[in-house]
């Protein structure tokens, strides 16, 4: 029987004999740099000297390819780069897991795709802790990701030149991304710099000294909510002038020779101050015009620029004069997202390209995984038959990041095996890797836990995009009858504003083919995942965390489809009143747990703005469980 590697490898051969466990590792003097990381490598300690494994250097394979044979007389692993010798030694780490003696094997292996990045928002709700961020990184280095990014808007980062902005927040310092910088490089993951810097500057525009900067003075409407001005003034000199500082200060504390400027959802340009610019032109120029006076400020830095590409193929004329050296980062985070459509005509325009689906957890209380494994896949199957650079797995933090961290890490191995060039990986193949090496589950169930989970939305009345309709709900509050209905048809309708006319059709006809919310169904499920989490044999050195952590999601996903069943449902007064009541309990619970939770990953700031909604909600249980 083979041993499991994830991502499942190009060639295993199984051979004669079984090897003993290894004592030591001998490295080449290339490969000095490895001896630091070998314990993050191979999960273990082994000191470095004459032993069991031999790594060699080979100079014809590839940069990330390499060799590895188990033998009875040892173990011999063969690459080009130390980077390839690292994922040797996670594979073999991988076998040595098993214990005692490894059956003998020939193992060579190599990506289909360059890059095989994570985007984590660190700047809507949490900003991790220093110590979370490194042990992220450790997950991500041992499945062989090699890019890492942190979304920075408004005040996530100590700007350098602007203390005042964030003094009372709790920001990553220039020393502390250094650091990091330096960890995600001894672990061959390159931390590529982020800086919005057109849209999304509501932080920065809300503030007296940068308001006039706002291209419009009444920001916009979104999904029935007055939204703050979120985008700057292209033409004026000023906006490029903060921006221009702001990246002053934070590419420094990177290594990487790329930055990214995003530049996506502008949703207020050529509506205010460059209205008439627009009208003469067309958005797409005036875009454009912004987008090119940026990249000469980046590659004036000595760095090559990345961007969201939502606008470009919003307005394709666009991409026409788009520097050429631009590497256009396409997102997409539903199951129907076009990334062949929009990969073929990158690759039509001989442009570098990364196809950006997400993790599917924010803004749902429970994932969405269904929606997360064909949003990945179509993502890399896209890259790969297009000859884009690889995959960059997002992960937001939109309405406060209230999610816990360990429903991301199915997505995570997940877009692993994918964008390894295994798309054709199974659930059941997930879930082994993710139960062993992430939750460190002995019973096996921790995995099929999260993916269960973000199966809650079965029971909706469809498959909302970007969310769950539960967490619409709690966004909300309780709604007079048939309130939530309209509210819901409007959030559909202005799901138009994110995507071409084109792209928005299958969209639109998947929100209208519905059933009823069944909510029995939901409550049955609900209770089989109490009882899976009731199973788990969780042994990892945050075992408890984890579990607490599943305990109390679970918490907020019961008042979360509560509420739905509140504001959609015909019941009783008795029947309304009882609910209400169990959810108001439950959502106390589950806040008072919350702040332990939060802060042994993340700092303090932005806590009470993940479960504002919850808070709001109390008060409007209460007083439906005190009506009579």
């Amino acid at each position: 029987m083979k041993p499991a590697v994830f991502p499942r490898p190009l060639v295993y051969e199984v051979l004669p004999g079984t090897c003993p466990a290894p004592a030591a590792v001998a490295l080449p003097p290339e490969f000095s740099a490895l001896q630091p990381v070998l314990a993050t490598a191979l999960g273990r300690a082994l000191p470095v000297g004459q032993g069991t494994v031999t790594v060699t250097v080979d100079p014809a394979l590839a940069a990330e390819e390499y060799d590895l044979t188990v033998a009875p007389e040892g173990i011999r692993a063969a690459a080009a780069t130390q980077r390839g010798a690292y994922y040797a030694l996670v594979t073999l780490g991988q076998l040595l897991a098993a214990g005692g003696a490894l059956p003998a094997c020939h193992i060579h292996d190599a990506p289909a795709l360059p890059v095989r990045g994570m985007m984590l928002d660190i700047s809507r709700g949490k900003v991790a802790t220093l110590a979370d961020l490194c042990a992220l990184v450790d997950r991500l280095s041992r499945l062989k990701y090699n890019q890492f990014q942190l979304y920075i808007e408004g005040f996530s980062f100590a700007y350098p030149s602007y203390p005042q902005v964030w003094q009372d927040k709790m920001p990553l310092t220039p020393d502390e991304v250094k650091y990091l910088d330096a960890y995600c490089k001894a672990r061959f993951i390159e931390l590529v710099p982020n800086q919005n810097s057109l849209g999304h500057m509501m932080p920065w525009l809300a503030r007296p000294e940068f308001a006039h900067l706002a291209e419009s003075d009444h920001g916009m409407a979104l999904m029935g909510m007055q939204m703050p001005c979120s985008t700057m003034d292209p033409h004026d000199p000023g906006s490029l002038q903060l921006v221009e500082r702001m990246m002053d200060d934070l590419m420094p504390c990177f290594t990487s020779n790329w930055f990214n400027v995003n530049l996506d959802e502008p949703f207020e340009l050529g509506t205010g101050k460059s209205k008439a610019d627009a009208e003469a032109r067309g958005v797409a120029a005036v875009y454009l015009d912004y987008t090119k006076a940026l990249h000469k400020a980046v590659t004036a830095r000595g760095k090559k620029m990345m961007m969201w590409g939502d606008i470009l193929f919003k307005h394709p004329e666009a991409q026409k004069d788009l520097p050429q050296d631009i590497m256009v980062l396409d997102w997409g985070y539903e199951d129907i997202t076009p990334f062949e459509a929009h990969a073929a005509v990158m690759e039509e325009q001989s442009r570098a390209f990364l196809c950006c689906p997400g993790t599917s957890t924010w803004t749902t209380l429970t994932g969405r995984t269904d929606n997360m494994l064909a949003n990945i896949r179509n993502a890399a199957d896209a890259a790969i038959r297009h000859r884009g650079q690889g995959v960059l797995l997002t992960e937001w933090g939109d309405n406060g990041h209230l999610e816990y961290e360990p429903l991301n890490d199915p997505a995570i191995a997940w877009n692993a095996a994918c964008a390894w060039g295994r798309t054709d990986t199974t659930e059941e193949e997930l879930a082994a890797y993710v139960n062993r090496f992430i939750y460190h589950d002995a019973a096996g169930q921790a995995a099929q836990f999260v993916l269960e989970l973000g199966r809650c939305n079965r029971y909706e009345e469809f498959f909302m995009l970007n969310m769950t309709i539960a967490s619409l709900n709690m966004n909300c509050g309780l709604l007079p009858a048939g309130v939530f209905a309209q509210q819901l048809e409007l959030v559909v309708s202005q799901l138009a504003q994110f995507t071409s006319e084109k792209d928005f059709e299958p969209i639109l006809a998947r929100c209208k083919n519905r059933h009823a919310f069944d909510y029995d169904g939901f409550c049955q499920h609900l209770s089989a995942l109490r009882d899976t989490v009731n199973k788990l044999d969780l042994q990892g050195t945050d075992a408890a965390l984890i579990r607490a952590e599943f305990e109390n999601i679970l918490r907020f996903v019961e008042v979360g489809f509560g509420v739905h069943q509140l504001n959609v449902a015909t019941l009783s007064d008795a029947e309304r009143t009882a609910l209400a009541a169990k959810l108001s309990a439950t959502a106390k619970q589950a806040l008072r747990a919350h702040s332990t939770l939060w802060v042994a990953r993340n700092r303090l700031c932005g806590m009470d703005g993940s479960t504002a909604a919850f808070a709001r909600a109390i008060p409007q249980l209460d007083a439906l469980a005190g009506a009579r």
